[in-house]
């Protein structure tokens, strides 16, 4: 889990989002309101694709939008110490790449698939250390 976040408000626009997605190469900005709430999420996929058309959004239209009109709001979080095998589905069958993690309301991380390969490749690799010893 990624504890150095980088996020965005909802009232900022897009092409602030765009910029911070490019200059950081991430692929998802959580959102987050003046208190630090997670209050939805906004990702690559978000920026380039036009929901209503399904086609590529054109570049001009996002200095007319704010994040507030195209992130979702319906976010699937896990919470602070939830175990691994928890979110392993979320990951691999549900189709996410990213999923913040809260305590109470508060957004205190993310969490990303290469996390999950990460972490899950070291619980792998634990029992064969442990018989070395």
């Amino acid at each position: 889990m990624s504890r150095d976040l980088i996020v965005v408000a909802p009232e900022e626009s897009a092409m602030v989002a765009w910029h911070r997605l490019s200059q950081h190469q991430i692929k998802a900005l959580p959102v987050v309101d003046d208190a630090q709430r997670l209050v939805g999420i906004l990702t690559l996929h978000d920026l380039m694709i036009d929901r209503q058309r399904q086609l590529p959004r054109e570049a001009a239209s996002l200095e007319q939008k704010r994040v507030a009109d195209l992130m979702t709001r319906e976010v699937r979080t896990a919470r602070r110490y939830q175990p691994l095998y928890d979110l392993v589905e979320s990951f691999s069958d549900g189709g996410l790449h990213h999923m913040p993690v809260v305590e109470g309301e508060q957004l205190v991380g993310i969490l990303t698939q290469s996390d999950m390969v990460a972490a899950l490749f070291n619980l792998a690799l634990r029992p064969v250390a442990d018989k070395a010893e």
